[in-house]
């Protein structure tokens, strides 16, 4: 069929939502940076940016392109489609005010950990992060199907972003069999130098993985002791906690999902 691609991808659509992320990234950019980026015509160029923009998912102003608030629809929507969001966000804002280090909460979706919470603020590039070099990543693929988890490895690969990200399969296979024993991931500044943290799964009223905890900071300011002591029993103490909230309200996630 014309226009798809490998595995049913429209190509097209496909390379709309790569200009998003590129403008994204670039945090705004000319009409010349689209053409050169993706090395198409300028009259294809002009036809995924005039549409973007007629959507409301870029806007122009003053000769540059820049993402549109329109997103925020999405954001709302995504972060508030599971009742056991909310409920999650809500006991986060508890745990954080009880401790001073970074209080995370994030989900996989399409083989990458996408940010629900953070208790400070954040940058937009630390919104979605790989699996393979953070605490949430590698907990949540300590749990998943094998075959699902060679998947997302051939989808990403293992990127280097610090020079102590893993980038080797067998060792990355070695580590996750040591975070499914113990319960929880280490990250080691694999994917920020100088910021390490410790993440374990949460799982949703069906068993199901809902998401991943995690705690840690830079560390100068949370010790490595620390993190691997006081913060691996908070960590596993707030998991436990989360999942009895959820728990407690099963009924009233259950009728709402079912009133969707």
């Amino acid at each position: 069929m014309s226009g798809f691609g490998t595995g049913g991808v429209h190509k097209t659509t496909d390379r709309a939502i790569e200009v998003l992320d590129f403008v994204r990234r670039s945090n705004g950019v000319v009409f010349d940076d689209v053409v050169q980026e993706f090395d198409m015509s300028s009259s294809t160029a002009y036809t995924h940016l005039n549409t973007l923009r007629r959507q409301g998912l870029l806007v122009r102003e003053n000769g540059r392109y820049w993402i549109g608030l329109r997103f925020r629809e999405f954001s709302v929507s995504a972060r508030t489609r599971k009742p056991s969001y909310q409920i999650v966000t809500e006991r986060m804002r508890e745990i954080t005010d009880d401790t001073n280090i970074e209080v995370e909460f994030l989900v996989e979706e399409a083989g990458r950990v996408n940010l629900l919470y953070h208790s400070k603020g954040v940058r937009h590039e630390r919104v979605r992060l790989f699996l393979h070099n953070t605490a949430a990543g590698k907990a949540i693929l300590a749990e998943l199907p094998h075959e699902r988890v060679l998947e997302i490895l051939d989808r990403w690969g293992l990127p280097r972003q610090t020079p102590n990200t893993i980038t080797d399969r067998e060792v990355l296979f070695d580590r996750l069999e040591v975070v499914a024993e113990r319960g929880y991931a280490y990250n080691d500044r694999e994917c920020f130098e100088g910021y390490h943290g410790v993440g374990a799964v949460v799982r949703g009223i069906d068993g199901s993985i809902l998401g991943a905890l995690t705690v840690g900071g830079p560390v100068y300011r949370v010790p490595e002791e620390r993190l691997r002591n006081e913060m691996v029993d908070r960590l596993l103490e707030s998991v436990d906690d989360i999942e009895d909230t959820i728990e407690s309200q099963r009924a009233t996630i259950t009728a709402e999902m079912a009133s969707r």
